[in-house]
């Protein structure tokens, strides 16, 4: 083996030591920021997420990146859910509707105004789940390729079309069931006197009223938006 080959060796060498050395450095770096998006993924609440970024350089802004729309996302995502109209339903208790016998006119246009917050964070979480959305989120820092790409990786998925049909599917389903929640609380505020509340139960004077108010409750939680 001549000298001229075993320079040629060594620097072969030396380059395979230092593309090892950076490939374990990244491979690292970038466990960090799975780990915190495992994280994400088993919390409850938006409020949840801990917005001390662990990473350093520029992986510090894919894992703000990552953190800023995952926050943004299940704000939404909350929203909807505590306004959906199975939810306000769910107010209507007997104590509840006897303590507000003379205000379901105001708790209808209450109610509206969730429902309207409901449909709005619909919208936001559909649009939220396009590519270009996604992105935008990393695009803004400018990092190049690889950190783009990275993130892109982690958020973008092939399921993403049909979560979007799913919450396509849970707007539709929603604005199907506020008409019926309204047409329940305009049942209840025209028969004022013939419903009361014994002993936490409420109690209908009539079938036909009775029989219209449990078919409203009935197809309002009957309806399912099947999220996923």
């Amino acid at each position: 083996m001549n000298k001229k080959f075993k320079i040629i060796i060594g620097i072969l060498l030396l380059i395979l030591i230092s593309l090892l050395i950076v490939y374990f450095n990244l491979n690292s770096k970038r466990k960090i920021i799975v780990n915190e998006l495992n994280t994400i993924n088993e919390l409850k609440s938006y409020e949840d997420i801990d917005m001390n970024i662990k990473s350093k350089g520029k992986f510090y802004y894919v894992e703000l990146a990552l953190k800023e729309y995952y926050y943004d996302f299940m704000y939404n995502k909350s929203v909807y859910e505590s306004n959906q109209t199975a939810a306000l339903t769910n107010y209507l208790t007997p104590k509840y509707l006897s303590s507000n016998k003379n205000n379901l006119a105001k708790i209808k246009t209450d109610f509206n105004k969730k429902y309207l917050e409901c449909q709005e964070s619909l919208d936001t979480l559909i649009k939220m789940l396009n590519e270009d959305v996604i992105m935008s989120y990393i695009s803004k820092y400018n990092l190049g390729y690889y950190y783009n790409e990275l993130y892109k990786d982690l958020l973008v998925t092939s399921n993403d079309s049909l979560y979007i049909k799913d919450y396509e599917n849970a707007k539709t389903v929603n604005e199907e069931k506020n008409k019926y929640l309204v047409e329940l609380l305009d049942l209840l505020n025209k028969n004022k006197a013939k419903w009361y509340v014994k002993s936490d139960q409420l109690y209908i004077d009539g079938d036909a009223i009775l029989k219209k108010y449990n078919e409203l409750r009935n197809k309002i939680y009957g309806l399912k938006d099947d999220l996923v």
